[in-house]
């Protein structure tokens, strides 16, 4: 059994108030050093992002209280954080959890991964 190292929502719309732009550099080097040492430790890297589309089918329900939605397939604001290194599996999600009609469950099952380190843009 393995550990892997999941980075969620590093995403540019995801820092897009002042204070989240003021600390995305230093989320972006410390998720790069995260990165580096679970390779030099073996253990794979995960990508987790959210997409939606701009049909508004996938949106959650306080986007479309305020008819404001972010992350929206095929925007800047979708595309992951500039300098961010590459993972060995980016998975896509639509919701809040990152196993809720994705691959990511079975891909770490696949690869005997028993343990998750998480590292990210938590959402409030």
């Amino acid at each position: 059994m393995s550990t892997a190292l999941l980075l969620i929502d590093l995403q540019h719309d995801n820092f897009n108030d002042a204070e989240l732009e003021r600390c995305r550099d230093h989320v972006l080097d410390k998720s790069n050093r995260l990165i580096l040492a679970a390779r030099d430790a073996g253990s794979p890297v995960v990508e987790v992002q959210t997409v939606h589309t701009a049909d508004k089918h996938t949106w959650a329900l306080n986007m479309l209280d305020d008819d404001q939605g972010i992350a929206i397939e095929g925007t800047a604001g979708a595309r992951r954080l500039d300098g961010l290194l590459q993972p060995d599996l980016c998975a896509v999600k639509t919701r809040d959890s990152a196993f809720h009609d994705t691959q990511l469950a079975e891909w770490l099952r696949e690869h005997d991964v028993d343990r998750l380190v998480l590292a990210g843009r938590a959402q409030a």
